[in-house]
Order: C-alpha cells, then sequence, then structure tokens
C-alpha cells in the first residue's frame, strides 16, 4: 500500500511522528481503507500496526559548486548550526525508532559531463 500523509505541525507541538503516524494507520484500518497487519512474531501481543523505518536526509554542500563567499559562508553556517543543534531524530520523537540518515549534495549549478569515450 502506499499512502501520502502530511503532518502540518506547530512549533510548539511535540514531534511524535512515530505515535502520529500509528494513529492514522490505526484509523485507516478501522474505515478498511488498509489491511490489517497482524505481527505473527511479536514481543508485543495483539499488535495491529507494523514497523515503520524513517529516513532522514541531511544536506551537505558541494565542493564543486560555484558561489560567492558571502553565500557559502550562509550556507555553511546554517549546515554547521543544524549538526550541533538537536538530531532530526530526536525533534521528531524518533530516537527509539529505525532511522537511516541519508546525505545529498546541495548543488547550485549544473553538473558538467564528464568526456568519456567508449573502446572498442
Amino acid at each position: 500500500y502506499l499512502v501520502t500523509v502530511k503532518l502540518y505541525l506547530g512549533f510548539r507541538v511535540r514531534q511524535d511522528i512515530n505515535r502520529y503516524l500509528r494513529t492514522i494507520v490505526r484509523d485507516l484500518m478501522a474505515t478498511g481503507r488498509l489491511a490489517s497487519q497482524k505481527q505473527t512474531y511479536s514481543v508485543t501481543s495483539g499488535r495491529d500496526v507494523g514497523d515503520f523505518r524513517f529516513v532522514i536526509i541531511e544536506e551537505k554542500l558541494e565542493n564543486g559548486s560555484r558561489l560567492s563567499r558571502l553565500d557559502r559562508l550562509v550556507i555553511e553556517t546554517k549546515l554547521m548550526i543544524k549538526k550541533y543543534a538537536t538530531t532530526p531524530a530526536k525533534w521528531f520523537g524518533l530516537e527509539f525508532s529505525e532511522v537511516t540518515l541519508e546525505t545529498v549534495p546541495i548543488l547550485f549549478n549544473e553538473i558538467p559531463a564528464l568526456p568519456i569515450t567508449e573502446r572498442q
């Protein structure tokens, strides 16, 4: 099943994403829009919702980006603050959940094609 969920959370609201998603899945199962997910092997008996895996995307400034010194300083400062602030897993209440961290480059210009020739 593929379900799109958008959560609009306020700044001062506790960000328990895991609990919100479990509630949404239980509501979808109660209305019949999602099949039951009975767990055969589980520590908790009677568990009706499966496990979640969360992917957090971490941005990293690409070295080859052509930026002015001021722009580079601003972006690097933003990324440094994000690095030393609380982790996204803690912010969203996912510290006890399955979390995968993916790093993606921030690109501000097109990446030039590499000259590759095929040998025969």
